[in-house]
């Protein structure tokens, strides 16, 4: 499965949908803390898990946890 998008300068952007479907393993992926097992991943021409302390890591938030029940 191949995943592309764009976000352009200032966006705010939030990862949404059911529960299993990769948006913590997305975000990870991103921001470093892991890497593929296979395919690339490329964050403005760089390897987020080779230059993590370069670039991606002061970039992008992540925030995970449970929900508050309503």
């Amino acid at each position: 499965m191949k995943l592309s998008f764009e976000f352009n300068r200032g966006e705010c952007v939030a990862f949404i949908g059911i529960n299993g479907v990769g948006k913590s393993t997305t975000i990870k992926m991103l921001t470093g803390i892991l890497h593929p097992s296979s395919g690339y991943i490329d964050v403005l021409g760089r390897i987020p898990w080779k230059d993590r302390h370069i670039l991606v890591g002061y970039q992008i938030g992540k925030a995970f946890g449970q929900r508050t029940q309503m």
